[in-house]
């Protein structure tokens, strides 16, 4: 047995090669949104139409040779263009022909009632999709797998228990429960209420061939299949997750019963197959997903990573770890030793041109590496520099100003290993960039690198020491939290000096301005021009100011960054006469700040006055 907990590489040593920059990180899945032939299919189930999707990858050509294929089956309630197809996708792009179905009662397949769960229905249609898909020009009939995410997992353990075209099997996420379990998890009463409902539901169909519904997902609805007050909780609610035009949000009661007593536990015990098992502490049920595991007699991998349940269906870092898990499960069990060592081969190849490409500084010749949708991340950048490139267009941004920012860059390579994982291999190399602003910048590294099915890089994760990144490159501190620190706490003294000029550096061309609780009036948005002068006018009419501020505390999120402080205020006055007056004010201070090629400028600046003394 080996247990896995893929939780990125430790204390790796790795660099940006590319100026200063920034990016968002991505939330949602990058799979190719092209990935090879996509084929509309039908076959028949116990005399049933059936619809199903076929993925190819993107460079199969008819009549090649024959793929290993792997069935996906998504979560209950699910159709074929949700989960299975978020997966199908990514499968595709490593060389599997992946195939998706819409069970029946489901989607654009047959069978009445419609968004009816039955587990024993879907357990006899995953039977008839193997056959057909093992007889598919395009497959191999003697290589085939199987995918279940979620609930799908205990669909596909079932089947595979006595089919024998499967030969693989993989999990994500598995939501496999027996009786007790589910009970425990909804508990008695509502187990009761679901089970009373079910059989009275199955009642009136037989008598009336009427359908009872719910909501099959609702932050709302108290009766739906799937209820939380969380509106957060199931992607199934949310436009552009599962909100989809193919999926209807509705859950045919009668099928309650059925599916409260499927056990997707025990199907594991039955299982000769190698299976891998990817879950987290936060997915459903992950003590059941050990005991999933434990039972499994074959050969076994345990893929224990990190995020919540529904992460795993289409957000990332999620799905894409997860997809490549399952990919490199497949490869190993699906694959000949032929076909793993040539892509393995090819992938070797193409990390060697992604670094003789920087070395030469040629980017039209780097960017021909990178696959359309590619993304290269950098976990451990500090801020100021990039996190994450999503696709060839923000990379090219990213990369465009190489000739004009360095002298030259060499990246001598200590070790280039493959993986298990025929479209992965892992990098270590030196870093020497000579920098047109003066002097070099040095570093170790370590690259991980994911090809697709064409030999395009699909993802590159980079791993450094951000302390090493910062030193050498001369001014890369202002751009981050520090410098953020820095304007700050420039204020104050500016103020005092009566800087009038300094401060107008500090802000951006307008900023939302709201020092009601001093002055009175309403917020605004203010040029920055003059809100400076106005400023200035302010506290000319005092003879002398001291402001004093405490460290402020910043939270950085990508370019944006928001910082809260206290502060006080003395201003002394010449009331003329001989008579000087004092006035103190202090209070909480919220301010806003964005990033920009100048360095760091305020946006937004609030002050709530809590006391004040003496005359104004």
């Amino acid at each position: 047995m080996r247990v896995f907990f893929r939780r990125g590489l430790l204390a790796l040593l790795v660099a940006i090669i590319a100026p200063f920059g920034s990016s968002a990180d991505a939330q949602t899945g990058g799979a190719n949104p092209a990935s090879g032939g996509i084929k509309r299919v039908k076959f028949v189930s116990e005399k049933t139409d059936m619809a199903g999707r076929l993925f190819l990858p993107a460079n199969h050509k008819p009549g090649a040779a024959k793929l290993p294929a792997v069935l996906v089956v998504g979560p209950w309630l699910n159709v074929k263009e949700q989960v299975p197809t978020n997966y199908a996708k990514r499968l595709a792009d490593k060389g599997f022909a992946a195939f998706v179905i819409d069970f029946r009662h489901w989607g654009e397949s047959g069978g009445q009632p419609r968004e009816y769960e039955s587990p024993k229905n879907k357990i006899a249609d995953i039977h008839n999709a193997l056959r057909f898909l093992s007889a598919r020009p395009e497959v191999d009939g003697d290589r085939i797998g199987v995918l279940g995410v979620c609930f799908g997992a205990g669909y596909v353990a079932a089947a595979a228990t006595d089919d024998p075209h499967i030969k693989s099997v993989a999990t994500v996420a598995a939501w496999v429960h027996d009786v007790p379990s589910v009970t425990k998890l909804f508990g008695a009463e509502e187990i009761a209420r679901r089970r009373k409902a079910g059989r009275e539901a199955v009642a009136a169909y037989r008598a009336t061939k009427t359908v009872a519904y719910v909501p099959a997902a609702s932050d709302s609805d108290k009766t739906a299949a799937m209820f939380s007050p969380d509106p957060n909780f199931y992607y199934a609610t949310k436009a552009k997750r599962g909100v989809i035009p193919e999926w209807t949000n509705r859950y045919a009661v009668l099928g309650w019963e059925e599916w409260l007593d499927f056990d997707g536990i025990a199907p594991a015990a039955e299982m000769k197959q190698p299976l891998m098992v990817v879950h987290s502490d936060d997915s459903a049920l992950p003590d059941n997903a050990r005991r999933f595991y434990a039972l499994a007699k074959g050969p076994k991998e345990l893929v224990w990573m990190e995020g919540e349940h529904t992460r795993f269906y289409d957000t990332e870092p999620q799905i894409t770890r997860a997809a490549d898990a399952v990919a490199g499960h497949f490869a190993r069990t699906l694959m000949t030793a032929g076909e793993r060592a040539e892509r393995s081969r090819a992938a070797l190849a193409g990390t060697r041109e992604f670094f003789a490409a920087l070395e030469a500084m040629d980017v039209p010749r780097f960017l021909n590496v990178w696959a359309e949708y590619g993304v290269q991340e950098m976990p451990y950048s500090p801020p100021g520099f990039p996190k994450r490139l999503d696709g060839k267009a923000a990379i090219e941004k990213q990369y465009a100003p190489l000739p004009a920012a360095y002298t030259g860059m060499k990246f001598p390579l200590t070790r280039l290993a493959a993986t298990d994982d025929p479209y992965t291999v892992i990098a270590e190399y030196g870093g020497s960039i000579g920098l047109k602003s003066g002097g070099r910048y040095d570093n170790r590294y370590v690259g991980v690198f994911t090809f697709d099915e064409a030999g395009k890089l699909k993802r590159c994760s980079e791993y450094f020491d951000p302390f090493t990144l910062l030193a050498g490159f001369p001014g890369a501190a202002a751009m981050g939290a520090d410098g953020a620190r820095t304007v700050l706490e420039s204020l104050p003294r500016l103020a005092d000096a009566r800087d009038w000029a300094g401060m107008r550096k500090l802000f951006a061309g307008e900023v939302d301005f709201d020092y009601t609780s001093v002055a009175g009036g309403e917020p605004a948005r203010v040029k920055a021009d003059d809100l400076v002068a106005g400023w200035g006018q302010g506290l000319s009419r005092y003879k002398q100011t001291k402001h004093n501020f405490s460290t402020p505390e910043i939270k950085i999120e990508g370019d944006a960054a928001s910082a809260t402080f206290t502060g006080q205020a003395t201003h002394i006055r010449d009331a003329g006469g001989g008579k000087v007056t004092r006035w103190s004010c202090g209070g909480d201070y919220s301010y806003r700040l964005a990033r920009t090629p100048e360095g760091w400028k305020i946006v937004a600046a609030k002050f709530d006055m809590t006391w004040e003394q003496g005359e104004r």
